[in-house]
């Protein structure tokens, strides 16, 4: 481990808790024009934890601007172009944004901002309906399976130095989130909460330790992920905000736990998903084994830190809520199952359909 590397055991909630100070537009429109000599307009797009912009050239939607948090390393910055980078010479049919060099070739700038030294990167804009915004998002499961193993597959031989920073939205660092679950609604769901991060941290996390891992993208939520016009395909995969060294059955994980949406058969959606992923990257059996308490650990992490952020940064709660009530709905019906049953349903859907 050099100077540069990052363990992930700090506080992984350091950059959630930081508030950002905002840049102005003008000062944006200088950096594009004196880093990439590009005369471009921009309008503010909202985020969880950094300062965003969507970038017009010629009234186009071209570029999105994304300036960190100043408590963000500037190591998980480099980190995160990097995987980029690397996607981009490895696998580049894959639908994901291409960092846009600046004029010295670097992947992003420096600008000072009150609140500190931040890092800016531009990449490309992706066109596409968020799959957040469909009725019915269940016919994308399958397709959504085979690109999130493609990308899976992609960053395997990636490593970075910045890879291991600890971030509170992964599944691996979930016991650090239980000094938040007072932050959660109701006694009800809070008892819900409480009990599976305890179970994560009491079973779960001493054999996911001993899982595969890699970099992942670690976030797979229907916000981040575009489709086609038609609905049919997906055709981008956006935000890397979260990419991080993990186990790779929590990017499984998370992608899953965004798939519990209809009451007559949660289950359908996520085994649709498994069945196209695991027919391109299978996952082992006792990945699949803890499949089940890893996607409960999800929605748990996405109840408590959004209730947190919310209490923190009242004036952006409806982006932080947004995903909170499927979260609360989800952690109920996974919970009204019987684990056994959760289990063989994903052993049967990740093996096509039919039991070897």
């Amino acid at each position: 481990m050099t100077d540069n590397e990052i363990e992930n055991d700090g506080d992984a909630a350091v950059t959630l808790n930081r508030q950002v100070g905002a840049i102005a537009a003008p000062i944006v429109v200088r950096c594009l024009r004196d880093h990439y000599g590009m005369e471009a307009e921009v309008a503010p797009l909202r985020g969880e934890r950094d300062t965003n912009f969507l970038v017009l050239v010629d009234g186009a939607a071209s570029y999105v601007l994304r300036i960190a948090n100043p408590a963000e390393p500037r190591v998980v910055a480099d980190f995160r172009a990097a995987a980029l980078q690397h996607i981009e010479h490895s696998a580049r049919s894959l639908p994901v944004p291409r960092i846009r060099p600046t004029l010295a070739g670097e992947p992003g700038f420096e600008l000072q901002g009150v609140d500190g030294r931040r890092f800016g990167q531009l990449v490309s804009y992706l066109p596409g309906t968020p799959m957040a915004s469909l009725r019915d998002g269940a016919r994308q499961c399958r397709h959504l399976g085979e690109v999130a193993a493609r990308m899976a597959l992609a960053l395997q031989a990636f490593d970075h130095p910045g890879a291991r920073h600890a971030l509170l939205w992964d599944i691996g660092q979930a016991a650090q989130a239980m000094r938040y679950v007072h932050h959660t609604g109701t006694p009800e769901h809070k008892a819900i909460v409480s009990r599976v991060l305890m179970t994560f941290a009491e079973r779960v996390a001493p054999v996911l330790a001993g899982l595969r891992a890699q970099v992942i993208h670690n976030d797979l939520n229907p916000h981040n992920i575009l489709t086609s016009e038609d609905g049919k395909e997906v055709v981008g995969i956006i935000d890397f905000g979260d990419i991080v060294h993990s186990a790779l059955v929590n990017d499984v994980a998370v992608a899953c736990s965004y798939l519990i949406r209809d009451a007559s058969d949660p289950l359908g959606p996520i085994c649709d998903f498994l069945t196209a992923y695991c027919d391109i990257l299978p996952l082992e059996e006792r990945e699949l084994e803890l499949l089940p308490d890893l996607v409960a650990t999800r929605l748990a992490l996405t109840v408590v830190i959004t209730n947190w952020r919310a209490a923190l940064h009242p004036d952006n709660a409806s982006y932080i809520l947004r995903n909170q009530q499927g979260a609360i709905q989800g952690l109920l019906q996974l919970s009204a199952l019987a684990p056994h049953a959760v289990r063989d349903r994903f052993m049967v859907a990740a093996l096509g359909g039919t039991r070897r």
